[in-house]
């Protein structure tokens, strides 16, 4: 009896160690998912052998590997049971979102929150956030996110997640009450990531919002002079500091996605500077499976920004901006919460 417990406390620390790092390093974490798999597998408790495999799914899924996601989440659905099945449809739930099919991602995350309790039902809310701010459903997903918030110990680095996740769909608004309560939100998140090494991706993401968020309620709040010009300059590094952490770990269209937002906050701050950080754009590179080419977009901003800045032309540089921006989100990354819109 005591083996026994020791085989599967074993397997319960194996999986968690890699479902951690998973969050951080999806590639590194495989081989060590696959691992825990086996190890799950010879305990002999089901529900840990289908934790495992949802965790696997959603793993693969990430590195874009769809077909062997297909395969595993198909095995996880087949062995799972009812303490189990909430686990599976909320993993299976992400891989439908990435792949644009969102009815079903909100059915499964749906039906994932309606199966769980305690903080199991905090993560649920916490996709059901996601998958409906995925979908367009911005409303629905500040109150999945709400719920889901109160539901989690605000201690945990799940609420700090969750916290991220609805100041985003906050964000979305284009009331400065809601832009400016969303900042709120999101400031001190980076720093609270610190410390936590497999939350660096996390951390990334959070300044990357916090950054267009200040960004955004400059636009709104029609800020002047020295007052403008500091929040600009504080926006532009929290997205720096974003995109050093989302190229660190490869993830090259959202990197190419900050870095445009970079440049759409040089436009403001100094449109004659905008074509360094348009230079910085990947053109081309493959995310979770996706490909993507935006060097004759890429090529007409540079073109547009390297002209005589008239009105006509400030205008044009935006418009360029914004379709180079608008193709990032149809290659799978999220949409900007920053205005692509001239100042007037």
């Amino acid at each position: 009896m005591r083996e026994k417990e020791a085989s599967v406390a074993h397997a319960v620390n194996l999986l968690a160690q890699a479902e951690r790092l998973a969050t951080d390093d999806p590639a590194a974490a495989l081989p060590k998912l696959r691992e825990a798999l086996e190890v799950c597998r010879e305990t002999g408790v089901p529900h840990l052998e289908t934790q495992a495999l949802a965790s696997l799914g959603w793993t693969l899924a990430m590195l874009g590997e769809t077909d062997e996601s297909e395969a595993v989440f198909r095995e996880a659905d087949e062995s799972a049971c009812p303490c189990s099945r909430p686990v599976v449809d909320r993993r299976l739930s992400r891989l439908r979102d990435l792949q644009r099919r969102h009815d079903e991602a909100v059915a499964l995350a749906s039906r994932a929150v309606e199966a769980s309790k305690g903080a199991a039902r905090g993560q649920a809310l916490d996709t059901l956030g996601i998958v409906r701010y995925h979908a367009g459903d911005v409303s629905g997903a500040m109150e999945a996110l709400t719920e889901g918030m109160a539901t989690i110990p605000v201690t945990s680095r799940q609420h700090a997640r969750t916290r991220k996740n609805l100041a985003i769909a906050l964000a979305d608004s284009d009331k400065f009450e809601d832009v400016q309560r969303a900042e709120m939100m999101l400031r001190g998140l980076p720093v609270r990531f610190k410390g936590t090494r497999y939350l660096t991706v996390e951390r990334a993401n959070a300044a990357w919002a916090l950054g267009q968020t200040i960004t955004k309620r400059v636009q709104l709040g029609r800020l002047k002079g020295w007052e403008r010009k500091s929040a600009l300059c504080e926006a532009r590094e929290n997205v720096k500091a974003g995109i050093r952490g989302l190229g660190k770990r490869g993830l090259v269209r959202s990197a190419a996605a900050a870095q445009t937002d970079l440049a759409a906050i040089q436009a403001l701050l100094d449109p004659f500077k905008v074509v360094d950080e348009l230079e910085w754009v990947p053109a081309k590179g493959k995310e979770e499976g996706r490909s993507f080419d935006l060097s004759r977009l890429k090529d007409a901003a540079i073109e547009a920004a390297g002209g005589l800045l008239s009105p006509d032309q400030i205008q044009l540089i935006w418009q360029r901006l914004r379709e180079l921006r608008r193709a990032i989100v149809e290659a799978g990354a999220p949409r900007p919460i920053i205005v692509y819109e001239a100042p007037e």
